[in-house]
């Protein structure tokens, strides 16, 4: 590729001294010359005579599949997300650019204060609130990027608050203050919050205040999904996504920015499109077919219904329980106001699907119906006026015991609010609190049921056991494997710092777990003669007729691992251990993997 470009080319002519031809095929010549030895070696059914480059070419004879029929919305009744009222406000302050959109639902009465109770939600991506009058009635929703600064994105929507109060001639007066999300104990600590909840339970409140009937919720934000089920307005199972970004807001939002849709367009853009199969396990892979079939000619919009197809099928293998979807499913999260991904789902689950007009509010939503029934006879809310203050953040690290939890703290009003801690202690405790008050260790008594004494004399050989990804749950096992077989072995359980060690030897951006291994491994390099990283392609504790497959970055990581430096590959035994390929073959792999270490090795 680099041979188009004309200056290179004349910089290499005048170091050697002699013209240097690049023609336009330079790029392709290694597939031509592939093409020409082909030819040459009389290997077609049909030799044909090629004089130039351009006669090698043939057109595409593939043709486009699809296998999703087109997304259609007409299942549900899809809420008109159009409030009374509806603007985007820019924040006074300089230390936060994103717009707060502004959604007002109810008149509010000029010339006299409105009671209101105000519910807030944090998230790792978007911040919103909500204020509701007596009577559980949304009054106003306000929404707003979090930006990595949760307190000023607090701040912003709190200045917008105060700026539609002005506008429309009122002022509210806040009956109570309530949090939830993940930065809802700082926060909420920081305005004086007079109630702190989960969003597991916010969302159920919500859920059941909006429609009595849900028994289903599936939540999709823009870092995390959950999955709940309710029975009589009570929740009765919750999960969620773990480390993976592929079933979340997060990744529709990439895709559309990547493919030049706006948001606000693309529900229309995707509904009524056919679209292809795309891979649902990972995002790696979901853009590596999404790229393929933009090279085949498929269109922006049946991309981006692709998309909506992958991102469902990931929610419904990763983090939903289909077996417990009920018969009334109501689906929140910013997520929802994209008709067409309700419509992917309704497709699937072939049922309607309930979205309320508050589907992105309805974490901050149910905070404040949760607040006003139990009804605080004085709130500490420090007041809407909070805004205009500066509220500076500083972190600092605890030191009190190996966690070494990184703390961030706020001053306001002379007191000092702080959070971070791991363990059970207060800013104005100085020493390591043990907040487990049972006395119950599950770590410990886990030790304890797998400890066994090694009976492997001393000498020898020393086989190391990273305890990373998939080979941590199997340590005992195969520590009494090689004791049995009188090796000695030596996990790397003490490591503290993989991640950060495997982040720098990775040569490539992975997810954290990848990286730890590659951290295990350098750590287990100067403590034993050999590295035993099996690769698993497959759990093997698993119903009878399901196969459970790791992902391709687990599959692939031992051989990934084994090669970040000469001395790490001579060191590794990577064998393939399949248990669908039976007994035998798995053998006959640890054999040929230990056989150079243990010449008296019998099989």
């Amino acid at each position: 590729g680099v041979s188009l470009n004309r200056a290179v080319v004349r910089h290499l002519s005048k170091l050697i001294g002699m013209p240097i031809r690049a023609d336009a095929y330079s790029p392709l010549h290694g597939a031509i010359g592939a093409a020409a030895r082909l030819i040459q070696e009389n290997k077609l059914d049909n030799p044909i005579s090629v004089r130039r480059p351009i006669e090698l070419f043939r057109p595409s004879k593939e043709t486009r599949t699809y296998y999703y029929p087109p997304l259609e919305s007409s299942r549900s009744g899809a809420p008109d997300f159009q409030p009374s009222e509806n603007y985007l406000y820019r924040s006074a302050r300089a230390d936060f650019q994103p717009e707060v959109e502004v959604e007002r639902f109810e008149s509010l009465p000029a010339g006299e204060s409105t009671e209101v109770y105000l519910g807030l939600d944090i998230g790792s991506t978007s911040t919103k609130a909500v204020l509701t009058g007596p009577g559980k009635k949304a009054i106003a929703g306000f929404y707003t990027r979090t930006a990595g600064r949760p307190l000023q994105a607090v701040q912003a929507l709190l200045e917008a608050m105060d700026d539609l109060a002005r506008n429309q001639g009122t002022a509210f007066q806040v009956l109570g203050a309530g949090t939830t999300g993940s930065g809802r104990t700082f926060i909420g600590r920081i305005i004086g919050a007079d109630l702190i909840i989960d969003e597991i339970t916010a969302h159920a409140r919500a859920a059941v205040e909006l429609n009595p009937a849900v028994d289903t919720i599936i939540e999709i934000g823009g870092q995390d999904s959950k999955f709940t089920t309710l029975h009589q307005g009570l929740v009765t199972f919750s999960t969620m996504n773990a480390v993976c970004a592929a079933g979340t807001g997060s990744f529709i939002e990439e895709q559309a920015s990547r493919l030049g849709c706006p948001l606000n367009e693309y529900s229309r853009r995707a509904e009524g499109i056919r679209a292809p199969l795309a891979s649902d396990r990972c995002t790696v892979f979901m853009e590596r077919d999404l790229n393929h079939y933009l090279s085949k000619g498929y269109g922006v919009d049946e991309i981006l219904a692709a998309v909506l197809h992958a991102v469902r099928d990931n929610y419904l293998s990763k983090v939903a329980v289909t077996s417990r979807v009920g018969t009334c499913v109501s689906f929140q999260g910013a997520t929802g106001r994209n008709r067409a991904l309700v419509a992917a789902f309704e497709q699937k689950l072939g049922q309607p699907i309930f979205v309320s007009p508050y589907c992105h509010l309805t974490g901050a939503l149910g905070t404040a119906f949760t607040l006003e029934e139990s009804g605080p006879v004085r709130s500490t809310f420090r007041g809407i006026a909070l805004y205009r203050q500066a509220v500076p953040i500083e972190t600092e690290v605890c030191e009190y015991c190996t966690n070494h939890c990184k703390i961030k703290f706020a001053r306001l009003a002379g007191e000092t609010v702080a959070y971070g801690f791991l363990c059970g202690r207060d800013y104005q405790t100085r020493e390591f609190v043990n907040k487990n008050r049972s006395g119950f260790d599950l770590l410990r008594e886990r030790a304890k049921a797998f400890r066994f004494k090694p009976e492997t004399p001393a000498g020898g050989l020393t086989i190391g056991l990273p305890a990373a990804l998939h080979l941590f749950e199997d340590l005992p096992f195969w520590e009494k494997f090689f004791d049995l077989l009188e090796l000695k072995t030596r996990t790397s359980e003490d490591c503290r710092d993989a991640v950060l060690r495997g982040k720098s030897l990775a040569g490539a951006e992975f997810c954290a777990p990848i990286a730890a291994l590659h951290g295990h491994v350098a750590w287990l390099v100067h403590r034993c003669d050999r590295i035993f990283l099996p690769i698993y392609l497959e759990a093997r504790d698993k119903p009878p007729g399901q196969i459970r497959k790791y992902c391709y970055y687990t599959q692939y990581a031992p051989a990934l691992v084994s090669r970040m430096e000469e001395t790490v590959r001579r060191m590794c035994l990577v064998p393939l251990l399949e248990p669908r390929a039976g007994v035998f073959a798995e053998l006959r792999q640890l054999y040929q993997a230990l056989k150079p270490i243990k010449p008296d090795l019998t099989f």
